[in-house]
């Protein structure tokens, strides 16, 4: 009985010391920063063949590691594998195989692979792998399964609208597809842009790296999209460049508890109109702003297709937001994406 005694507690002593409490964010990042997931190692089996071949059930040190990402960020829900059916994985083979050419080719360079799971709390995730010398050079993206049932219009609706209280005085209507092409696959097929605009972006120099957000890898000049629209903080916290003509930006809040009501959407979208961010969730901070922007560049620019979002009161339309890649605001970052895509084009 002894030694069961002692390896019981050996057990539980470790647990302990492994375990975070809730709210101990410095815990759970030091536990994300060490995790086995972060490390090439883990994937060795994994990046191989081509994109279209790299979908996998997610396996269980990553989920433990979603699990983490959630506490951190304040969510509830705990992400369980997933065994996607034949249909959803013919959509996401067709939704990559739809890309452009120069869009696949950046991929291909970074994608370990992409990770089907339930109740991830948002609609897909990307993270990180750092190389032996400690570079971030690779990533893995996570799709929900349970969330990408919607066509493109209705997916990309319940994501703005998550932003506003529903109090029935306004309603907001996004158009990524016209009516022929609204369907699931092209949902997914801008969710994995959004995805593929965090992937690329890792060891660029578009932005910080997220993995250590409050100590940039030298000067904030160097980076060729952040200060486009951004700021460092001496704490280390991002600011935008156009706090003052968009204050409500503060008050947005995607997937969570909305702080901004229905009768304010058309001035939060006449003033996100001032700035030079390509969308709302694009304001929301450094990464999203290049996720966003990677996105609706090759959406729009690219494979020619919509966005607009239509606000109406009392059923009377009274403000449309449209893509912004032909108008002088967003010119500096259409500059950019320009000329990093210029690399993986045939000569």
């Amino acid at each position: 009985m002894k030694p069961i005694v002692k390896m019981t507690l050996a057990i539980v002593v470790a647990l302990c010391l492994t375990a975070c409490a809730a709210g101990h964010n410095a815990c759970l990042k030091s536990r994300m920063d060490r995790h086995e997931v972060r490390s090439p190692a883990f994937w060795q089996d994994y990046r191989r063949g081509n994109l279209e071949d790299r979908l996998h059930a997610a396996p269980e040190p990553l989920l433990d590691y979603l699990h983490l990402d959630n506490r951190l960020n304040g969510y509830d829900t705990r992400p369980q594998a997933a065994v996607a059916d034949d249909s959803f994985r013919q959509d996401v083979r067709q939704a990559m195989a739809e890309l452009p050419g120069p869009v696949r080719e950046a991929v291909k360079e970074k994608l370990i692979g992409i990770f089907f799971v339930r109740d991830l709390g948002t609609t897909g995730y990307t993270e990180a792998v750092a190389d032996p010398q400690g570079r971030p050079a690779a990533g893995f993206v996570v799709l929900d399964v349970g969330s990408l049932r919607q066509t493109a219009n209705a997916w990309a609706t319940s994501r703005e609208n998550t932003v506003f209280q529903n109090d029935g005085e306004g309603r907001l209507q996004v158009t990524l597809e016209e009516a022929p092409n609204d369907n699931s696959k092209n949902a997914i097929q801008f969710i994995l842009l959004h995805e593929f605009g965090h992937l690329v972006s890792i060891g660029e120099r578009f932005h910080p790296s997220w993995l250590d957000e409050a100590k940039p890898a030298g000067a904030i000049e160097d980076y060729l999209f952040y200060p486009l629209s951004w700021r460092k903080e001496k704490d280390g916290s991002n600011v935008s460049l156009f706090e003052d003509v968009f204050p409500e930006r503060r008050d947005v809040r995607f997937y969570g508890e909305a702080r901004l009501k229905s009768p304010q959407m058309a001035d939060v979208y006449r003033r996100l109109a001032m700035t030079n961010f390509v969308s709302l969730y694009g304001a929301t901070g450094p990464f999203e702003d290049f996720a966003e922007s990677f996105a609706l560049y090759v959406h729009s620019v690219w494979m020619k297709k919509p966005y607009r979002v239509q606000i109406t009161q009392s059923g009377r339309p009274v403000f449309l937001y449209e893509s912004c890649w032909d108008q002088p605001r967003c010119a500096a970052k259409r500059a950019v994406l320009e000329e990093w895509f210029s690399r993986f084009r045939k000569p």
